[in-house]
């Protein structure tokens, strides 16, 4: 029995302190759903995962938490297998990845033109509940074992930390292949506008429109953004300043012991299905839409008061079970309010908990606190280098009109919609993430400073604060409080 006092009965016998805490991403309710009603037991299964429930939590539109008995069951295990040179497990988990990037990608073709039936909308949910069950097993249990086991041995082998991105294989996701493709353009348009292109090159603006069709998804997240156009990718190519790849890797080098090299590699991999996850659930999200706006129009929406419903109310108004002035009653309860939590249960479905009191006690039991008064944060090298400039604390998409050229990006977490404002930025700040994190990634790429992992950046930096960023050293200073 719960030792707090919840309102909600399925909270009875709730435990708190049984939650490890990873930070703030803000999102919707419908995308939100996929992180925590996702239970997939066959993919466990072919991963050879040691977890019998999703064991995750969402409070209010964000607050992220995990469960800590899946996080040490996972952890030992991933651990075991780097100590026993075992191959066998890592090779497995990539390749039952790709198998479901490959079908996410061709199910996302499918249902991009499906009928808005009930048969349909299932399908849809079986797809993408597996898809984000892949990047939350990556992201949540088996990323940071990784990266400890691979720390320890550096230590233990006196190998230079600040070195330790040399070592590890380039992560070659589609965004990779995105960013590498937006530099080839940009070598080839030069100093030239788009309405020049179109006027006087018909090849090149050809070449602009595959890439945009075939990156169409690289603003999306969530089921929430635009499709790229060739505007916004021209926009993306003025931000860039070096037109040059650079390859960091020497894998090969005689000073580098095998275990360390195994141990390198296997962040790769995780890294690989943590970024690939991401990425492959953007690609569907933007497939799909045309679908989803029609599942929105039938049940008497518009796509952004549909992301307001839980999936299991979209089913229920598609079956006729909730009426139109119900589901309207619960998107307008929930428009600009968070005021609800997600919690998995131990059957892989969620629990939806809007009581105003249990939620914020939840919130309050549960969420650490920033101390304000603070002027300088730590965190992990992301991408060397140093920067000082604005600060814009931006955490979802609807805040991207904050960003100008040149500001210090503030946030929790990036994610491919977010390439643009990383382009824009002097450089980049967040909550979560290591040394395979999206923000470490595509710093690295862009050859931006940045800065991961420095756990309350959001909270404590507020838009317009004049920030340094010591990206050689993880240090983050605040040199002067933007006016109220």
């Amino acid at each position: 029995m719960s030792n707090h006092a919840f309102n909600s009965p399925e909270l009875k016998d709730f435990n708190p302190k049984d939650y490890h805490f990873y930070g703030l991403w803000k999102n919707n309710l419908f995308g939100t759903c996929f992180w925590q009603d996702c239970w997939d037991q066959e993919l466990v299964n072919n991963l050879g995962l040691e977890m019998n429930e999703v064991g995750t939590i969402n409070l209010m539109a964000g607050h992220y938490l995990a469960k800590n008995s899946i996080r040490a069951k996972i952890s030992q295990q991933v651990k075991k297998a780097i100590d026993d040179n075992n191959k066998d497990f890592f090779a497995k988990l990539v390749q039952s990845a790709e198998k479901v990037f490959n079908w996410v990608e061709m199910m996302g073709e499918s249902l991009s033109s499906a009928k808005p039936n009930i048969k349909n909308f299932q399908d849809f949910i079986f797809v993408a509940r597996r898809m984000n069950f892949l990047w939350l097993i990556a992201a949540t249990y088996l990323i940071v074992p990784v990266e400890e086991k691979l720390r320890d041995i550096v230590i233990k082998e006196k190998f230079p930390p600040e070195r330790i991105i040399e070592i590890i294989p380039k992560v070659k996701t589609p965004l990779y292949y995105y960013q590498k493709g937006i530099v080839e353009l940009k070598n080839e348009v030069e100093a030239r506008s788009l309405k020049e292109i179109e006027k006087n090159d018909k090849k090149l603006l050809q070449k602009l429109q595959e890439h945009v069709k075939k990156y169409s998804w690289i603003e999306t997240a969530n089921f929430v953004g635009d499709s790229l156009t060739v505007d916004r990718l021209c926009e993306q190519m003025n931000h860039i300043k070096e037109c040059s790849e650079v390859e960091e890797e020497y894998t090969n080098n005689n000073l580098i012991s095998d275990r360390l090299k195994f141990a390198a590699q296997c962040m790769h991999d995780i890294g690989y299905i943590k970024q690939g996850g991401a990425e492959y659930f953007s690609i569907f999200s933007d497939k799909v839409r045309p679908f989803i706006n029609a599942i929105a129009k039938k049940i008497g929406l518009n796509y952004h008061e549909l992301i307001h419903l839980s999936i299991t109310e979209v089913d229920k108004a598609l079956k006729g079970i909730l009426n139109n002035k119900e589901i309207r009653e619960r998107v307008k309860r929930r428009t600009n309010k968070d005021e609800w939590a997600l919690i998995s249960d131990k059957h892989g479905k969620s629990i939806l908990i809007e009581d105003k009191e249990d939620v914020k006690l939840l919130h309050d039991i549960m969420i650490p606190r920033a101390d304000q008064s603070m002027k300088e944060l730590m965190g992990q090298v992301g991408n060397k280098g140093k920067c000082t400039g604005n600060a814009k604390v931006i955490m979802n998409n609807r805040e991207f009109h904050k960003m100008q050229t040149g500001d210090i990006l503030v946030t929790t977490m990036t994610t491919p919609d977010f390439v643009i404002l990383m382009q824009k930025s002097g450089a980049i700040i967040t909550d979560i993430g290591g040394l395979l994190s999206h923000a470490s990634i595509v710093s690295r790429e862009m050859n931006k400073p940045c800065v991961v992992g420095t756990k309350f950046a959001t909270k404590i930096i507020k838009d317009g604060d004049l920030v340094k960023v010591d990206a050689n050293k993880g240090i983050i200073k605040i040199l002067k409080r933007a006016k109220e």
